[in-house]
């Protein structure tokens, strides 16, 4: 009897087979697992150009380890190894500079069949510092019982570290960062050179298409206005429009347009008799409303 409870013990303790918590987990909530990792300047562009450049120094890496490395004829990473950096690093986060693809994303991505070459691959990466790597486990919620596993292993963190290769290679590493970004603006430089724009010009264009918009908005607003008084009686529409046309005025002759036939007196007096009469017009216009509105 007291074989076959041992018995029953040791088989409670075996975790499931497709969930093993590997050692060296982390939890996927902590702040190792969330810190953010040196690479790009947290723009999309930037991390592009990098993720561009660390693939293109594998391949020169894996090619001259190749030929002169201990593992001649393969290399130190493998024929498919820049195939899958550049897999790894296609969806990379470039706020925190991670990614977190699973192998049978790579595998997808690489024509890969077998998710275990991948490991081995990944592997030799992070032995050659072009990739640093973290295990991230997280809590069940499970009751705490004997036989019940308390974390599973969710996917592992992948991160470029171009920082930590080699001299020779990090050297090497920002030569073609370089060569690419200068790449990148002689090409916009030439695309603003073809399009036969300034900086001035470009602004220019843009203060052009914004007082189209604000011209266009006006005739609208000004077409609202007209059938608005189409619907009033032919008599306050006139008295409406007449005062419409003395406000217009009156704008024009305080310094938006200038108006040289108008003295300053005469422009004073006109405001003032339009101010105190605007009561009344106002009075007028609600009252023609509703006789229009009764009728």
């Amino acid at each position: 009897m007291h074989t076959n409870q041992a018995a029953r013990s040791r088989a409670g303790r075996t975790r499931p087979p497709r969930d093993p918590v590997l050692r060296g987990s982390v939890d996927m909530f902590s702040k190792e697992a969330m810190r953010r990792r040196p690479f790009s300047n947290g723009t999309r562009s930037d991390a592009q150009l990098k993720t561009a450049a660390l693939v293109k120094t594998a391949e020169e890496y894996q090619a001259d380890s190749a030929h002169t490395g201990a593992k001649f004829s393969r290399g130190a990473l493998g024929h498919n190894g820049p195939k899958v950096l550049a897999a790894f690093l296609e969806h990379l986060d470039y706020h925190r500079n991670v990614t977190d693809s699973a192998l049978s994303q790579i595998c997808s991505k690489t024509d890969i069949k077998d998710p275990k070459t991948v490991i081995k691959i990944r592997e030799a990466l992070v032995a050659a510092k072009f990739l640093g790597t973290l295990r991230r486990s997280v809590a069940t919620g499970a009751l705490k019982a004997f036989g019940i596993p308390q974390r599973q292993q969710v996917s592992n963190l992948t991160w470029p570290t171009p920082d930590a290769l080699p001299e020779r290679w990090r050297n090497r590493y920002y030569e073609i960062y370089s060569t690419l970004k200068r790449e990148r603006s002689e090409a916009y430089r030439s695309i603003r050179e073809v399009e036969g724009m300034t900086r001035q010009q470009r602004a220019e264009r843009r203060q052009a298409r914004r007082r189209e918009a604000l011209a266009a908005r006006s005739k609208m607003h000004s077409g609202g206005q007209e059938r608005a008084l189409s619907k009033l009686n032919p008599t306050a529409a006139a008295r409406i429009r007449e005062q419409m046309k003395v406000a217009k005025v009156r704008v024009e002759t305080t310094g938006m347009l200038a108006n040289p036939s108008v003295s300053a007196e005469h422009e004073q007096a006109e405001l003032e008799r339009v101010q105190a009469n605007l009561p009344k017009i106002m009075e007028e216009y609600q009252r023609s409303l509703g006789r229009h509105a009764s009728g």
